[in-house]
């Protein structure tokens, strides 16, 4: 077991369980990791889990279900006799045949469709053989259309075969035509267009051959010439590319002269423009200059870390007091925030207590009308009494009885009278009572208005004016709307002001955050930007300076490098000149001697190897590197520079535009916040005092309704009054009494004979006093009751005036803590005006001292940018002066001399080439013209002898009479093609009737193939499933009955069974004499809507043939053993495979001789059924007696004690069952 505490309560868990089964000798075992044990229980004991759960085992608590209420009870016999599996049996076969009577009407429907699609299919067959039958004829007739047309085709075939041989002639006559027109007109062109020569044919041909040996010599020349003139071209393309590098190199190395003089003049400028502002002397060297603006810079430098320093000491000052005005404010809201939570529990409190008065519905008005109510009713017992009294004690009921003798006359005449007499005397008795409620009902009303008369007087309502109740009404529900409206209007404004603080705090949040992240984003941006700028914030000017800078340094580098690369270039192309072809790259001049050749060659790889040297050799000034690694450094530096441009950007734009932007932001919202939160305060106050008002209102509207229910309660009375002043007046005028009972008495006496007057009187003397003694009684009851009301209402209305006092003083607690919290807040608003006069300090120093660091790191930026200008311009000045720029302008002017005559000679031997060339062109083309006239001639005389041939085959066909067969032929198959299209018309429109019945036929079959192939399988299907269907339903129908038939005679034979047993066990048991037995009954209903039968249980105790029900008429002894009885006969009836049942505490609320009774019916028991194999009986009991009455030592020889040892722990001991006899 495993024990779970939680916060309430505690949960036991099984973690583990065996289930030990023997079977034959045969120990077997279940854990619950195999099986679930609660499920198996049932099943190796042979019962239901209900039987187990209520009959067999079955907790003290539980035991006495049997009594329990009706709803109980039928739960457990419903469960014992498994009642549920049985009703839902038959819900399921009820609902099972509406779905088959559901099945049935769409199974009928299916049946009635798939029959009219059988017929359908029917007709359908009957309509395909008629369209075969028609098919058949027309395809009879189309055989015969088909051999007539079988035999014009044969004939217009041979007609065919004729007509290919005069086609065959009259084609190649019109083709021999063609080409004798087309070879007139080339012999006419040619006629007209060459030269006609007289020489033969042969000769002809042999010119033609000798011309092809001519024109080859001719090319083979033009062929060596060009060669020559590309030689040529080739040499003059390269003086001129060494003659515009040379002009090229002219114009940089002037440049680069011009240059030098200008930087000179130019720092010769900057050092007097530096002197003059920053106070320097203006005759100083550039050395003395540059120590001076460096000494400058680090003063600079110091300043500004000085500054920094300064600033962020400052601030911090300021933000610790920041931060303790902000403690303070927040300790303020704080102790706000509980005042609220305070005004809050009493306005919760004050709205209870107020709901308790409304509750409440009387008033004084209402304890004044009762109190004179009763006192009223007090008086009229009172004066009751002593008429009661006078009758009694007086002597005139006597005498009256001795004188009834005498009285015998017109008694209808006075018994007439005196009844008139008597019902205005009830009238008038009315009248009175009636009178006095109204003067009473008054009383209260006026005591009601004098308790409110000051609440509507404050609304405007004088009381004092009016009493009218409506006028009332319609004044408090102007009053009402207009509290409402206010405190409409008030929620609204407060809703407002409160979006409006929600809106301003957000924005003033975003704002700040905002702030921050530009703060952090220049921070970070600095962080950037200073290793590759050295300082951490510039102007756009001062960054396209700096990038102007590296821009003409890196060109001064790729200028010299070029340079240098130029002339290697050149030299090593000299040398490999020289080395190859023994002359000179320039000039062109061939060395005649090889120390002259070996000398030059020194000379141009000296001036290789200087090259080399000057572009890796380490500069002789302090910046250090060779020209090629300066150039990589400034191209490095510059891309570098470049590349952080978007941040400086960026830098710019916060710095200048976003952060003041912002600062100025927060500032105008800080205001606006400030407003806000006063005016929603200020809201709040006024919604406060709105519910305030409405509450009141609401109050005296409960109390105007009881004043004008009270006034027309007063009106009715009136009314009632004025009714019975008008029925007295009538009653006065039709029957004319006016004289009172004992007037008329005298009168009688007087005027009739003293039997019928002393009668009268005797009869009025007996009525009144039995009337004096019912209406004392019936006063007397009715003071008792009112007394009690009254004690009633006395402490209702002190209730009332106890919770009216402490809404009172809740009130008057929450307007002084209203009042606390408007100290407060006027507190919280000075704070906030310390606050916001801190923050401004702040932002007015961090403003301050970013300014003046600002000046300061202008004034260090500058003179930083001053050494680097006159630095870069220095540095230009002394690589020119180191260079070799002079002495390789001379150079470079006299190889321009040079190479220009080398490029005259060049272009003189060009043209004379070009020349030669184009007069060997000119004599090409003569050649091929000769040669033209040639060949036209020998194809003149080809093309006549073709003409001449082609006239003699055109004059052979004409005589063939090719184009008269023509005609003939025409006429023969224009018959043949009318008749052959009459009759393919007649057996298209046969072949199209055969293709619509076809297609029609086709139509049909896959109709009857797709729709209706199946249809008359599934019609026989479908009647087969309707009849099976239908007999099914039916069948389900009888099963039903006999089903509930079944369970019914089942549940009347246990029952039975039951009773029998009860009325055995209790017979025996019962030592009692006012119960003979009890039973359990079974009523039996049944249900509207199912029409299955239900069953309602009740314990029944019999006396004497009459049945009582036993809940809750028996004592606790009754309860207990009629409890036990039922179990043990349920055990007995439901529990035979069982033969199990466990007692827990079966002596409670026994007396000794049921519980002797209960012992021997137990023992009876067990002698009657310990035969049976499997019977246990399990009694858990703390009566040891007990056990004795039930004669346990001939059952038994061991029990189980448990018991508790000397430290308090449960021990289970194994005892003889003779310590118990003993």
């Amino acid at each position: 077991m495993q024990f779970t505490l939680k916060r309430v309560n505690g949960t036991f868990k099984t973690l583990e369980g065996n289930l030990v089964i023997d079977v034959d000798g045969q120990r077997k075992s279940i854990s619950t990791r195999c099986a679930d044990l609660d499920a198996q229980m049932p099943v190796y004991l042979g019962v239901s889990k209900a039987v187990l759960d209520n009959v067999i085992f079955c907790h003290q608590e539980e035991s006495l279900w049997p009594l329990s209420e009706p709803s109980v009870l039928k739960k457990k016999f419903d469960e014992i006799f498994e009642a549920l599996k049985f009703t839902k049996v038959l819900d399921n076969i009820k609902t099972l045949r509406k779905d088959y009577a559901t099945d049935i009407k769409l199974q009928n429907a299916d049946t009635e469709h798939l029959q009219a699609n059988k017929e359908r299919a029917e007709r359908m067959e009957q309509k395909a053989q008629q369209l075969l039958d028609e098919i058949e004829r027309y395809k009879e007739e189309a055989q015969k259309l088909e051999e007539e047309i079988q035999l014009i085709t044969e004939e217009s075939n041979e007609l065919f075969s004729f007509n290919q041989k005069f086609q065959k002639i009259l084609y190649e006559l019109e083709s021999l035509r063609h080409e004798h027109t087309a070879g007139q007109d080339a012999i006419e062109r040619l006629v007209n267009s060459i030269e006609i020569l007289n020489d033969s044919d042969e000769q002809l041909t042999d010119k033609l051959n000798n011309f092809e040996e001519q024109a080859a010599e001719l090319v083979r020349e033009q062929d060596v010439l060009r060669n020559k003139l590309t030689q040529a071209k080739n040499v003059l393309d390269s003086l001129q590319g060494q003659y515009h590098d040379n002009i090229q190199q002219q114009g940089k190395l002037k440049a680069e002269q011009d240059s030098y003089k200008s930087n000179i003049s130019a720092r010769q400028t900057q050092l007097i423009e530096l002197a003059n502002k920053f106070g320097l002397d203006q005759n100083g060297t550039y050395q003395q200059t540059s120590e001076a603006l460096a000494n400058l810079a680090e003063t600079y430098k110091g300043n500004l870390e000085a500054e920094r320093t300064s600033n962020l000491r400052n601030e911090n000052e300021m933000n610790k007091i920041i931060s303790d005005i902000t403690t303070d404010k927040l300790r303020e809201e704080q102790k706000v925030i509980s005042l609220r939570n305070n005004v809050r529990e009493s306005e919760v409190k004050t709205r209870k207590l107020q709901l308790l008065v409304d509750e409440i519905q009387v008033d004084e008005g209402t304890l004044a009308y009762r109190q004179q109510l009763i006192q009223s009713q007090e008086q009229n017992l009172t004066a009751t009494q002593e008429a009661l009294n006078q009758i009694n004690n007086g002597k005139q009921i006597p005498m009256l009885e001795a004188q009834l003798k005498e009285i015998d006359s017109n008694k209808d005449l006075l018994n007439h009278q005196l009844t008139i007499v008597n019902a205005e005397s009830e009238t008038r008795s009315k009248l009175k009572f009636l009178s006095d409620d109204a003067a009473r009902r008054v009383a209260a009303q006026n005591a009601v208005i004098e308790r409110h008369k000051h609440d509507f007087n404050d609304f405007g309502i004088d009381l004092s004016q009016s009493i009218d109740g409506r006028g009332i009404e319609k004044a408090l529900r102007d009053a009402i709307e207009v509290a409402r409206n206010s405190l409409d209007s008030s929620l609204e404004e407060q809703s407002k002001a409160k979006q409006k603080v929600a809106q301003v705090e957000m924005r003033l949040n975003l704002a700040r955050e905002e702030l921050k992240k530009v703060t952090k984003e220049i921070i970070l941006i600095g962080d950037t930007i200073e290793p590759v700028l050295g300082v951490r914030s510039l102007t756009k000017e001062e960054y396209e300076a700096k990038i102007a800078g590296l821009i003409e340094e890196e060109v001064q580098m790729n200028e010299r490098v070029q340079q240098l690369t130029s002339f290697e270039q050149t030299a090593r192309a000299a040398l490999g000149k020289a080395e190859s072809e023994h002359l000179c790259f320039i000039c062109q001049r061939k060395f005649d001697d090889l120390e002259g050749l070996k000398a030059f060659e020194a000379r141009l790889q000296q001036i290789i190897h200087d090259i080399e040297q000057a572009k890796f050799a380490e500069s002789e000034d302090n910046t250090g590197g060779n020209p090629l690694q300066k150039l990589e450094d400034a191209q490095e530096k510059l891309r570098v520079t470049r590349s952080v441009l978007p941040d400086v950007t960026r830098l710019i734009h916060l710095i200048n535009e976003v952060q003041p932007k912002l600062e100025k932001t927060i500032v105008n919202l800080g205001k606006d916040l400030t407003e806000a939160q006063a005016i929603k305060n200020q809201m709040e106050l006024l919604v406060e005092d709105a519910n305030d008002a409405s509450a009141r209102v609401e109050v005296l509207r409960r109390a105007a309704a009881d004043m004008a229910r009270a006034q027309q309660e007063i009106a009715s009375v009136k009314d009632q009054i004025r009714d019975l002043e008008i029925g007295l007046d009538i009653n006065s005028s039709e029957d004319k009494v006016t004289m009172s009972s004992s007037e008329i008495l005298d009168l009688l006496a007087v005027e009739t004979e003293k039997f019928k007057k002393y009668r009268k009187q005797l009869d009025d003397l007996m009525t009144e006093r039995d009337r004096y003694q019912t209406q004392i009684s019936n006063l007397q009851h009715t003071i008792a009751e009112k007394r009690v009301e009254i004690q009633k209402v006395e402490k209702q209305l002190e209730e009332k005036h106890n919770d009216e006092q402490q809404i009172k003083a809740e009130r008057e607690r929450i307007i002084v803590l209203k009042r606390e919290i408007s100290e407060v807040t006027r507190d919280i608003e000075s704070i906030d005006a310390r606050l916001k006069e801190q923050k401004s300090e702040l932002d007015a120093v961090k403003i301050a001292g970013t300014r003046r660091e600002k000046e300061i790191s202008g004034m260090f930026t500058a003179v930083q940018d001053a050494i680097a200008d006159v630095r870069r311009t220095n540095v230009l000045i002394e690589q020119y002066e180191k260079s070799s720029a002079e002495a390789d302008l001379a150079s470079c002017d006299e190889m321009i001399k040079t190479i220009g005559a080398h490029l005259a000679a060049t272009k003189e031997k060009q043209e004379e080439l070009s020349a030669q060339i184009n007069e060997g062109e000119k004599t090409i083309l003569d050649l091929k013209g000769h040669k033209r006239t040639l060949e036209d001639n020998l194809n003149l005389r080809q093309l006549r002898k073709e003409a001449e041939s082609r006239l003699a085959r055109m004059a052979e066909l004409e005589n063939m009479n090719a184009e008269r067969d023509r005609d003939r032929y025409e006429q023969e198959s224009s018959r043949l093609r009318n008749k052959h299209a009459r009759l393919s018309a007649q057996l298209a429109g046969k072949m199209g009737e055969v293709k619509q019945l076809d297609d029609q036929l086709r139509q049909i079959n896959e109709e009857l193939d797709t729709d209706y192939k199946t249809v008359v399988d599934d019609y026989r299907a479908a009647v087969i499933k309707l009849r099976a269907t239908t007999v099914a339903n039916e069948d389900l129908a009888k099963y039903s009955k006999a089903l509930e038939a079944a369970i019914m005679k089942y549940h009347t034979m246990k029952m039975a069974e039951v009773n029998e047993i009860i009325d055995e066990l209790w017979k025996k048991t019962y030592s009692g004499s006012d119960v003979d037995t009890i039973l359990i009954r079974s009523d039996s209903e049944t249900t509207s809507k199912t029409g299955t039968s239900k069953y309602n249980y009740r314990v029944c105790m019999v006396k004497q043939d009459v049945e009582l029900d036993m809940r809750g008429r028996c004592s606790a002894g009754q309860k207990v053993l009629a409890s036990i009885i039922i179990r043990l006969a349920l055990a007995q009836c439901f529990g035979v495979n069982c033969g199990l049942i466990a007692l827990d505490e079966p002596t409670t609320n026994l007396d000794s001789d049921n519980i002797e009774s209960l012992a021997k019916a137990l023992s009876l028991i067990i002698s009657t059924r310990r035969e049976q194999r499997n019977f246990q009986l399990i009694v858990i009991t703390h009566d040891e007696k007990f056990l004795t009455h039930m004669n346990a030592a001939a059952y038994t020889d061991h029990f189980f004690r448990v018991s508790r040892n000397e430290r308090q722990k449960s021990q289970i001991e194994w005892v003889p069952i003779s310590r118990v006899v003993e």
